[in-house]
């Protein structure tokens, strides 16, 4: 700040839409540059985000400058252990964007479900120089949350075998979770039943001696939500006629010939 100290406290609703196990792939908080202000012969800045999970406790409509959780003196920050999310050096292009990582930060509040909001700071708060922000009260360039992420799923959810004993191709399970894969029919078995994360199965089934062709499925799960199944259907043997008698004996009458 040019005349005292200031940092910026951002609080974000998590979204409740992005299903467990979800494997996210990348996230970012995004802040448009209002004001740009260097009092002459001062450093420039860059513009620190730091994640508060590990921080104690702070609500938005009572946070001040003494009872802040990061200490209240120029550069106590760095000595709470806080995570860096990340780092941006600080320009004076008005209107111009800052996407700040937070990935890992979401990744902790899907796993953890504590979600304790950010911490910007300047890289040197001896320096006079400050940046503004658009703030959610703005009525253009409000701060934006964007989250790129693949729901858990499989990579295939069907498989046609043939009439014979067989084992598909591997089935890979995309999580961020332990799952659990089963099949609802005793000619079909899976290799291995369960996994954490990101790994793949198999499926065997029993050579199918019936002319009809038959099915199943093969369900996983991730605690009790699934995820998603896998048809199985198996085609019928080729038809056939076995006689196992030796003499057959046949009877007519005369006037039949």
């Amino acid at each position: 700040n040019l005349t005292n100290l200031s940092r910026t406290y951002i609080k974000i609703s998590e979204s409740h839409n992005i299903p467990y196990g979800s494997t996210i792939n990348s996230a970012k908080l995004i802040l448009t540059n209002k004001n740009y202000y260097q009092a002459p012969l001062q450093d420039n800045i860059s513009v620190k985000l730091y994640d508060c999970y590990n921080i104690a406790a702070w609500s938005a409509t009572s946070v001040t400058w003494n009872n802040q959780p990061f200490g209240n003196t120029a550069g106590s920050y760095s000595s709470y252990g806080a995570n860096l999310l990340s780092e941006i050096q600080a320009t004076n292009n008005e209107g111009s964007k800052y996407e700040f990582n937070i990935k890992p930060a979401v990744e902790n509040w899907l796993e953890t479900g504590i979600n304790k909001g950010f911490m910007l700071a300047s890289s040197d708060e001896s320096s006079k120089t400050q940046i503004d922000f658009y703030s959610s009260r703005a009525d253009v360039y409000k701060p934006i949350v964007h989250v790129n992420y693949n729901i858990p799923h499989l990579s295939s959810t069907e498989w046609v075998p043939d009439k014979n004993a067989s084992t598909s191709p591997a089935i890979t399970v995309i999580a961020t979770k332990n799952w659990i894969a089963s099949a609802n029919q005793p000619w079909i078995s899976v290799s291995p039943s369960s996994g954490a994360g990101k790994n793949s199965f198999t499926i065997s089934v029993t050579e199918n001696p019936n002319a009809s062709a038959r099915q199943g499925e093969v369900s996983v799960m991730i605690g009790t939500t699934e995820i998603g199944k896998v048809t199985v259907t198996q085609t019928g043997s080729d038809p056939f006629l076995s006689v196992n008698k030796t003499n057959l004996n046949y009877k007519h009458d005369e006037t039949d010939i």
